[in-house]
């Protein structure tokens, strides 16, 4: 029996630590993408590290599997709180992250029709829903990402940042 179980812990544990180094490289590679593109300048990325930590409590399980996923994320200067969604077709995580403490719920901060352009990636659409809409004061700005993997190896990472265009009566 001990000759079955060792084994299968052994497994168990490697497939996790590779789990965990993968979204590491994939979270890092978004950072990277940030700054490459002038998103974000150099220096402490807050975003990068929350991600790390919803890694480092396993929520992040759904990410490794998916050939396509999505993140938004937002940080509200007022209050310090970072909001974030990460989805694919496997999953879905809400988020909020303040003084060190994680909340999970269903009270989304990005609208429905944000989400939607974003999965769709029309960059086009967001650029002129921004023109048009992002008026508000404070207007935080989004950070949005797109994963595509097709293997381990071969995985193409595209951001973009753009402000808020939530519009009454639609969002």
């Amino acid at each position: 029996m001990k000759k079955i179980i060792v084994p299968l812990c052994l497994l168990l544990l490697f497939g996790c630590i590779v789990q965990s180094q993968s979204f590491i490289n994939l979270s890092n590679g978004l950072s990277s993408c940030q700054l490459k593109n002038g998103i974000r300048k150099s220096g402490t990325d807050r975003f990068n590290e929350v991600r790390l930590k919803l890694n480092s409590l396993n929520k992040l399980g759904f990410v490794d599997s998916a050939s396509q996923t999505f993140f938004l994320e937002t940080y509200d200067l007022e209050s310090g709180m970072i909001y974030g969604l990460i989805w694919n077709s496997r999953g879905k995580l809400i988020y909020n992250y303040h003084h060190d403490k994680f909340s999970f719920d269903k009270n989304l901060r990005f609208s429905e029709y944000m989400i939607e352009l974003v999965e769709n990636w029309d960059i086009d659409a967001i650029r002129k829903e921004e023109e048009l809409n992002a008026h508000s004061i404070p207007n935080p700005s989004i950070y949005a990402t797109k994963i595509n993997r097709k293997s381990s190896k071969d995985v193409n990472i595209e951001c973009i940042m753009f402000k808020d265009f939530f519009k009454l009566g639609r969002d």
